[in-house]
This record gives structure tokens, C-alpha cells and sequence, in this order.
């Protein structure tokens, strides 16, 4: 499995290790970087992708988590295929004694996740075996917080049991600890027989309903992006008419005209909210809306001490959410981009499949909205 977020973990697959991949196959998220795929590729490895978000998802096919980082993800994917017995080696999420952040001998070196110190924060977890303590960092805390999340519900949902065999690192709640040899000796008694039975492919009926049911999708995105750059811009235009308007009004119409540009304000905030629970262009907008808070934050705190300062500060608090629309406008235009360009395959595999006219037909009854 791999993630491979940046460059240099793209590399830890260049590499070719012959007969030994043969049968296996290896599992990307989708942000994935096109290196990896590359490298696999290269050595003839297979591969397959699972998605990093469930935006595209839909329910036909189990959804694999791919949590915080590839471990999180490997174990989900192990509960979810009938795994009854999940090992954890490796998972120290922690300095070792010598405070290095890897063991000897890998790639970019025993200190590659602390470069000249910068990741080392001063956190501990409680070590393996529950006896003191050992030191990990921030990131590390949120990869054990979030396994100690999983792990009950993953364990309830398809009974299985987890050991944590990584010896020396942090303490991982709900799991059980033992040393790794003991745990082989213990469970693994039987040779693994491969190769393993081979998965059922879908048959072409079902291809062919499952890339309709995706180029409806998709065509509806595009409506609705549609309609929420008219929806956004149509605020902008409203919110920066009164506040011009308001520059040169008495001092009670320009309470007036500030406070309808702040309730038209939140109406986008509104708006905003319920796109993060029921729009895929919640992909772009939940980020820049976090983004965001965290900029205006400091208007927010300003306690004006007269008319002037109150006003200065309503201005500005304007100005801010007038930039924020531009972003939102600009950054919806460019996801409906990006889904146009990804899916021009489906439609061609479903024209190649001779539903041309079947395609023009279901589109012009999604856009006047009788579908």
C-alpha cells in the first residue's frame, strides 16, 4: 500500500526486487504521486487505487479509509476483507532511545522525519507495555489517536483482533501487546497458499450501468456548479452594492445598508454549510472556508472604541468576505474543470459502447431538471 504524498516516498518503490512481487498487488490512494505509479509500472508490478475521499464514492463498492497515513489504511483494509488476526509491526510512532525518528539503513536516513530537530516538540505517549514513557511529536500523536479510534469500531464491525508487536514504541490503546516471535509462534500455523483465489470480475452489464451512473453524476455536478457560481456571484454583486452605497449615506442608513451586506454575508456562510453536507465542491470550499476563519479571526477580535472605529471594522470585514466569494467562485469553476478533463474517458468509453445519442438525451433532461 502506499500514499506517497511527496517525492521522495515515491522512490522507496524504484526499485526491483524480482519474483518476490510476483502476485502481489499493491494499493494507492488516489493523491498518490504519478512517480510511484511510474515505478510500478517499470517492474511490472500491479496495482490498483482506491479512493482518498468518498466524494466519487459511490456504495456499489466498499469504501476503504485511508485514514492518516498507509497504515491506517492497510488496516482497514485488512478488517474489511475477513483479516481475523491484525499484526502492527513497526508501528513505534516514536523516538527510539537515541532519539532517532527510523531505523538504520533506510533510505533518507535515521533522521529523516526530524531534520536538524524542527519535527521534535517535547510530546510523550505512554510506551509499549504500558510501562513509562517514550518521545513522539505531534503528527506522530494524531496517527496512534486515530488507529485508538479506529480500532474498537473496526474490531465490533468485523470482529477481529489486533496485536501491537512494535516492541520499544508508543502505546497504542485497544490493542494487544505481545512480542512478535510470540505472536507467530502462536498464529501463524498454517502456510499461506498462493496464489490466492482470483476476484470475480464485474460482467459488462454491470460496467455499463455502473459509467452511467457516474456520467449522470457528473453531468449534474456541472449543473450544479452552475448554479452556485450564479448563487455566489449574485452575493458579491448584492454585498459590494451596498456597501458602496454606504460610503456616502447618513450615519442610520449606513447602519442599514452595513448590516443588510453582513446578512447577506452570512447567508453565503450559510450556503457554504450546506455544501460541506451535501456537495461534491465541498472538496474545494471546506478547505478555503477553514482558511479563511482563520484569517478574518483577528477582524473578529477588534473591539472598535467609536462610530468610526465600528464602521472601519464593518468595512473591512466586508472587503474580506468580498475577497472570499472571489475565491469561492474561482475555485468551484476550477474543480468543475478538473472533473470535465477526468471525464472525458467515461464518455468515450460509453460512446465506444454505443449510447451516443442515449448520453445527449439523458443530459438534456438532467439540465431541465427532469432527472
Amino acid at each position: 500500500m502506499a500514499l506517497s504524498l511527496v517525492i521522495e516516498t515515491s522512490q522507496l518503490f524504484d526499485n526491483d526486487f524480482g519474483d518476490f512481487d510476483k502476485g502481489i498487488v499493491f494499493m494507492l490512494a488516489s493523491v498518490v504521486r504519478p512517480e510511484t505509479i511510474e515505478y510500478l509500472e517499470r517492474n511490472n508490478r500491479l496495482y490498483t487505487i482506491a479512493l482518498k475521499s468518498s466524494t466519487y464514492q459511490f456504495q456499489t463498492f466498499t469504501k476503504i479509509s485511508t485514514g492518516q497515513s498507509v497504515a491506517h489504511m492497510a488496516y482497514d483494509f485488512a478488517s474489511k476483507i475477513g483479516v481475523e488476526n491484525i499484526i502492527f509491526i513497526g508501528q513505534d510512532l516514536a523516538y527510539s532511545k537515541e532519539g532517532k525518528s527510523h531505523p538504520q539503513g533506510y533510505l533518507y536516513g535515521e533522521d529523516d522525519m526530524d531534520e536538524e530537530g524542527k519535527f521534535k516538540d517535547g510530546s510523550k505517549a505512554l510506551a509499549w507495555g504500558g510501562k513509562g514513557y517514550v518521545e513522539t511529536n505531534l503528527t506522530w500523536n494524531v496517527f496512534r489517536e486515530h488507529f485508538q479510534n479506529q480500532i474498537p469500531k473496526l474490531e465490533m464491525m468485523f470482529d477481529t483482533t489486533t496485536y501491537n508487536c512494535t516492541e520499544g514504541g508508543a502505546h497504542i490503546e485497544g490493542t494487544i501487546e505481545k512480542p512478535f516471535k510470540e505472536v507467530c509462534e502462536e498464529l501463524l500455523k498454517e502456510e499461506v497458499k498462493r496464489p490466492f483465489e482470483p476476484l470475480q470480475m464485474p460482467n459488462e452489464k454491470f460496467i455499463t450501468e455502473y459509467l452511467f451512473k457516474i456520467f449522470v453524476y457528473i453531468v449534474k455536478l456541472f449543473k450544479q456548479a452552475d448554479e452556485l457560481v450564479e448563487f455566489f456571484q449574485s452575493k458579491y454583486q448584492s454585498i459590494f452594492d451596498l456597501a458602496k452605497s454606504s460610503l456616502n449615506a447618513e450615519s442610520e442608513e449606513k447602519k442599514f445598508l452595513i448590516s443588510q451586506a453582513c446578512k447577506y454575508i452570512d447567508e453565503v456562510k450559510e450556503r457554504v454549510e450546506i455544501i460541506s453536507k451535501t456537495s461534491a465542491y465541498d472538496e474545494v470550499l471546506h478547505p478555503l472556508l477553514f482558511q479563511f476563519e482563520y484569517s478574518i479571526a483577528r477582524i473578529y477580535v477588534l473591539v472598535p472604541k467609536n462610530e468610526d472605529e465600528v464602521n472601519e471594522k464593518s468595512y473591512l470585514w466586508i472587503e474580506k468576505h468580498l475577497e472570499y466569494l472571489r475565491m469561492i467562485v474561482g475555485h468551484i469553476k476550477a474543480q468543475k474543470e478538473a472533473i470535465d478533463q477526468n471525464a472525458i474517458n467515461i464518455v468515450s468509453e460509453l460512446e465506444k459502447r454505443g449510447f451516443k445519442e442515449r448520453l445527449k438525451k439523458l443530459e438534456q433532461r438532467i439540465w431541465a431538471n427532469k432527472l
